[in-house]
């Protein structure tokens, strides 16, 4: 088999978060609440996780939980009121309160401080991070310190930020479902902001179910893109 193929096993993941995203828009009321908006990416996150025929209101508590999760932790003492405001402080604050959030080794840490640090960077162009996006994926494949359950825990977050990044470029761009909650500014400036912030999401819920689920890769699924639609969503719409 030809070693140039490599391939991530939660792009599907991915694929959903694209899906939850428009599906937010699509099903949020206008000027929504926090409850409301929560309860629409609750009511998404059960469509894929659950057997229609099985489900009950009660499911909805664990997605509830992580958006409540993800929520409060971005919202702490404003540290993500400036995300991504061009300077190399909001990266530093950014890193610092992601570091702290336990589950990650140390060796983990630094890849996600790369993947943190591109939505960062205002000397390189958005189209141009998906090549970086790449070559950062491969390295995790092919990193031979972590473990299997370590490389799939950045794989996870690296799949999610991956279609999240395609996304926010293209419905920033012409006749687009977002447009109400992509001003003032230019509708392009808000590529960093949205991805970034669904990339913070999706590394701090990822993070909490390391200890919790730590070979469970459905529940950790669960974690992660709920994480990233509860933070691209409500940073678009609360923006911060």
């Amino acid at each position: 088999m030809s070693s140039n193929i490599k391939f991530n096993p939660f792009d599907l993941v991915g694929t959903w978060n694209d899906a939850g995203l428009d599906y937010v828009i699509a099903n949020a009321p206008s000027s929504p609440t926090i409850l409301q908006l929560a309860e629409v990416i609750a009511d998404f996150a059960v469509t894929k996780f659950y057997n229609a025929s099985l489900s009950a209101d009660l499911d909805k508590m664990l997605p509830i939980g992580l958006i409540a999760d993800t929520i409060n932790f971005m919202s702490a003492n404003s540290w993500c009121a400036d995300c991504c405001d061009n300077t190399f402080k909001s990266f530093d604050k950014i890193k610092a309160m992601i570091n702290s959030v336990s589950g990650y080794e140390p060796i983990q840490t630094t890849y996600i401080n790369q993947l943190l640090s591109m939505p960062c960077n205002p000397a390189i162009n958005v189209t141009d991070f998906s090549s970086a996006i790449s070559q950062l994926e491969t390295s995790v494949i092919i990193d031979n310190v972590m473990s299997i359950p370590q490389k799939n825990q950045l794989l996870e977050v690296i799949a999610i930020s991956k279609y999240s990044l395609k996304y926010w470029i293209a419905r920033t761009s012409g006749v687009t479902p977002w447009a109400p909650y992509l001003t003032p500014l230019p509708p392009a400036d808000y590529i960093r902001p949205f991805w970034l912030a669904g990339l913070i999401g999706s590394i701090i819920t990822t993070g909490g179910a390391i200890n919790e689920t730590p070979l469970n890769y459905t529940n950790m699924s669960v974690y992660s893109l709920t994480g990233s639609l509860a933070g691209s969503s409500f940073y678009a719409i609360f923006k911060g």
